[in-house]
């Protein structure tokens, strides 16, 4: 219930993450909070290559649960993470804001020795991140970086504000240098799958989001297509050109259209089988018209 209240908080919406192997993944999804991490075999590679980069979180088939540490990495303001849930037991942070007393406190009674005393959560403490941005957001600065060097320029993040681009994708473009306006881009209407943003400015803008993308997203803007790009490696960027105030995302999973048709073709092709089989059955004679035919000698032989 408390980390589903930080969750809450205006400005939002915000995810949430514990460090180490505490509250592993689905946990935290099965209360509809919007976990950091990824509990998923299919899970995109550039997401979970992005989130070893920083917080060292690298699931494989041989270590399929693996810890999630430097929480107080920068890269956690970019995910959007506004509260952080963590044990008595790990190391204290420093960035976060923590709720209340500590998890669990240790005070010697007399004839009792040492005793424990919970803290409001129990053997959990809470924090939560003052700098979290929100999920869309209009960044300070950009800067064009290698795709081979992603991994290396998100290690060494300090401004989550500030975001890289892939040069290969981008061609040379870069957004002016803007300040930080964190209601610069709002949400008019949400639901999985559809996003409507109304962006403020009047200049070339770079949408920023922690969306996992771009494969997948559409944005348009009055019925017409705008540039995607990749953002700090694995998220979703778009480029809105100055005359444009409302941009629209959309999300289809990729695939889904040749897959879904391609399905269909073979569940048609095995439709138009069963039917030819069934009508030469029933056109086949008799089988007693055929061994009457014949003799008993014959048909034994």
């Amino acid at each position: 219930a408390a980390l589903a209240g930080i969750a809450a908080e205006p400005g939002g919406p915000w995810r949430v993450v514990a460090d180490s192997y505490n509250l592993y993944p689905s946990l935290l999804t099965v209360h509809g909070l919007d976990e950091v991490r990824a509990h998923n075999p299919l899970a995109s590679r550039p997401y979970l290559s992005v989130l070893g980069a920083a917080f060292d979180f690298a699931p494989t088939s041989a270590r399929y649960f693996s810890s999630f540490d430097h929480v107080e990495h920068p890269l956690l303001d970019f995910l959007g993470a506004r509260a952080v849930a963590s044990h008595f037991g790990q190391p204290k942070k420093h960035r976060l804001e923590r709720l209340g007393p500590p998890g669990m406190r240790f005070r010697r009674q007399p004839g009792a020795g040492w005793v424990s005393t919970p803290g409001p959560y129990g053997i959990y403490e809470l924090y939560r991140n003052p700098q979290a941005l929100p999920r869309w957001f209009l960044p300070t600065a950009a800067e064009t970086v290698p795709r081979a060097r992603t991994l290396t320029w998100i290690r060494h993040l300090s401004d989550a504000r500030r975001v890289a681009l892939v040069s290969e994708q981008s061609a040379g473009w870069l957004p002016p240098p803007r300040p930080w306006q964190p209601d610069a881009v709002a949400a008019l209407a949400s639901r999985p799958g559809r996003v409507v943003l109304a962006v403020a400015g009047n200049d070339d803008r770079l949408l920023a989001t922690s969306l996992p993308g771009p494969f997948g997203w559409h944005a348009e803007a009055a019925g017409r297509q705008l540039p995607l790009l990749t953002v700090n490696g694995a998220f979703l960027g778009v480029r809105v050109p100055p005359e444009v105030h409302t941009v629209e995302l959309r999300y289809l999973p990729p695939g889904l259209v040749p897959g879904a048709t391609m399905a269909g073709l073979a569940a048609l092709l095995l439709a138009a089988i069963a039917v030819v089989a069934w009508r030469g059955r029933g056109q086949a004679p008799p089988l007693h018209q055929n061994a009457s035919a014949e003799s008993p000698r014959d048909i034994s032989s």
